[in-house]
């Protein structure tokens, strides 16, 4: 439903906040950003299919927004689409010597491994042993 509308789905979180079920999904449009419009649009609509099909039991509220500045790379695709920004790496395994966090600007990927400059260096990491990556926001 999302994607179909030309939008991208980034994210979906369940998340429980102050004893109610949270449905958050993170959305974006790669050439112009999801707006605001689009966020509201979505929910409208996902909201009817999910309400209509009943698909979720009990109380929930669902969430539509965009990624934010330090949004997460989560496919193969986000961190091709920023290649050459700073990101921050959390690794599920060490590196040797135990180093787990990486903070660097994103060079390369190819064949599912991504190359990060980080403190000078650059590091080989396989995309399937990051457990978590967002982009730093480079404020002005």
């Amino acid at each position: 439903e999302v994607e179909g509308a030309g939008i991208d789905l980034v994210q979906l979180q369940w998340a429980t906040e102050r004893g109610r079920r949270v449905l958050r999904l993170f959305v974006d449009q790669e050439e112009t950003g999801a707006t605001l419009e689009d966020c509201a649009s979505i929910s409208r609509r996902l909201s009817h299919v999910l309400d209509a099909e009943d698909l979720i039991q009990g109380a929930y509220v669902l969430e539509v927004s965009t990624p934010g500045l330090d949004r997460p790379l989560t496919r193969e695709k986000d961190f091709r689409r920023f290649l050459g920004q700073e990101a921050r790496l959390t690794l599920k395994t060490p590196l040797p010597g135990g180093r787990k966090r990486l903070q660097g600007i994103l060079r390369s990927l190819e064949d599912g491994r991504l190359v990060i400059e980080a403190d000078g260096e650059e590091f080989g990491i396989g995309l399937a042993s990051i457990a978590r990556a967002n982009l730093v926001y480079q404020g002005e």
